[in-house]
């Protein structure tokens, strides 16, 4: 039996509305543009003022000007944004921006077009790509939003219940206005969703070392009547102040007891696996704990395939370099008459 294990970066969600690492920017400026949300309304202007007092340069560039933010904060100064006032400004400043990648993801996340026909063939490429996850296999992925366990969920491979490596018990999900678990759904997983970066439903409870599932009715159609778990209200739970990703920042906190159980299952995957499948992860530099995690897990794994799916040759090089092995190459695929990058590669 292939164990094969799929391995996602941003430039497999792209076509469905979401923004690579160097479109993260302008991804949040839009958003606080467009948005009505209450917290995006008071926070536009500051935003706004902050990018002028920024050097565009250091703007234009996500994971440094997190990376500097942090900095700051880790020595209890301003560092360079000298038109805050104290440390505390500056990490609210910081604790807003969090909330508005959040936001900003959860509101795209199902990249809806203006073309319905367009947003209806993009549906089917990402529904074409889940059914032909086979049992057995492993999806790794670097990013927030939920197209693949979505897909995954409709097609009656994958439960969230187990799914994502986190055991959670079928009976902490009830809402007090009616209903339980769907009884046509599994209560345990073909495909396995390793999300190394966080997600998306996602809230992290500091006080019990636990990560709650929230807003099941917004991602898993059919789940109607059914909010969340039980224990969402936890002093220690917090919705969108930083816990929810682990943001692209050289400076990255992977402290919690469930997320890095979540790196080692991810770990054990790819040391199990005969086939690695990668699609549009173009190995960031920020993502240093990625490098080692991959290197350490593939070059010493049962490994025999190695495809990279990727529109630049560049990241090919650093894949060789990085695993010491062969790698096939591939990039982008006209596909039901759209021209698409990376994410349908693997649908030959």
């Amino acid at each position: 039996m292939t164990n094969r294990v799929f391995l996602l970066g941003a430039g497999f969600s792209k076509l469905a509305g979401l923004p690579l690492a160097n479109e993260l920017v302008n991804f949040l400026r839009n958003h606080l543009n467009t948005s009505c949300n209450t917290s995006d309304i008071d926070f536009r202007k500051e935003f706004s003022d902050f990018i002028i007092g920024i050097n565009p340069s250091l703007f234009s560039n996500v994971e440094l000007f997190l990376t500097y933010i942090d900095l700051a904060l880790l020595n209890n100064s301003v560092g360079i944004f000298t038109h805050y006032d104290s440390p505390e400004d500056l990490r609210l400043f910081r604790m807003r921006l969090s909330g508005t990648l959040f936001r900003a993801f959860k509101y795209a996340h199902y990249g809806h077009k203006e073309n319905i026909t367009e947003q209806e063939e993009i549906n089917k490429i990402f529904l074409k790509f889940c059914e032909n996850l086979n049992e057995g296999d492993t999806v790794i992925t670097f990013n927030y939003d939920l197209i693949v366990e979505k897909g995954l969920w409709l097609k009656d491979k994958w439960t969230f219940l187990d799914g994502y490596g986190l055991a959670k018990n079928i009976n902490d999900f009830q809402a007090t206005r009616g209903g339980t678990y769907p009884s046509g759904k599994p209560t345990e997983s073909l495909v396995k969703i390793y999300k190394l970066h966080g997600s998306l439903g996602w809230i992290y409870d500091g006080l019990d070392e636990q990560i709650i599932f929230i807003g099941m009715p917004d991602y898993f159609p059919g789940y109607a009547g059914l909010f969340c778990e039980r224990n969402l209200h936890p002093s220690g739970a917090r919705w969108d102040e930083g816990t929810t990703f682990i943001e692209p920042s050289y400076l990255k906190r992977f402290n919690s007891a469930p997320v890095l159980g979540i790196w080692e299952r991810a770990f054990q995957a790819l040391q199990q696996a005969n086939e690695l499948i990668i699609i549009g992860y173009g190995l960031p530099e920020a993502d240093v704990a990625a490098q080692v995690f991959l290197a350490s897990a593939v070059r010493t794994s049962k490994i025999q395939s190695i495809t990279v799916i990727d529109p630049c040759d560049s990241v090919f090089d650093k894949f060789n370099a990085l695993f010491g092995k062969e790698i096939v190459k591939k990039r982008s695929l006209l596909k039901n008459g759209l021209k698409v990058n990376c994410s349908t590669e693997v649908l030959q």
